[in-house]
């Protein structure tokens, strides 16, 4: 279907320090989340949303036969979050889970 362990990789496998701090090579790519322009339900907006879960909706939504956009449009008619962006990322973390159980 599509690759979770990349995913997993990228979300879970930060480089640490042998203290488990964070280096400071990772350090400078935090805070840096891009900003996506998006038109769904006729209306733009914009999503701040990291590289990792827009990969991950865009596979979600080819698996599912739709595209990104009508995924996203779906999802924020069901979300219960006020922040979109987060109920994305709640999103691709619940497929995944869902998957890694199956």
């Amino acid at each position: 279907m599509f690759n979770s362990i990349t995913l997993r990789q990228q979300l879970f496998w930060h480089p640490v320090t042998p203290d488990c701090s964070v280096t400071h090579a990772h350090m400078s790519k935090l805070g840096k989340i891009p900003v996506r322009s998006i038109t769904y339900n006729g209306l733009e907006s914009s999503i701040s949303l990291e590289d990792e879960f827009w990969r991950a909706l865009k596979d979600i939504s080819l698996a599912r036969g739709m595209s990104r956009q009508e995924l996203i449009s779906r999802l924020d008619c069901a979300r219960t979050n006020a922040n979109l962006s987060s109920a994305l990322r709640v999103f691709v973390l619940d497929v995944y889970l869902r998957q890694r159980r199956a």
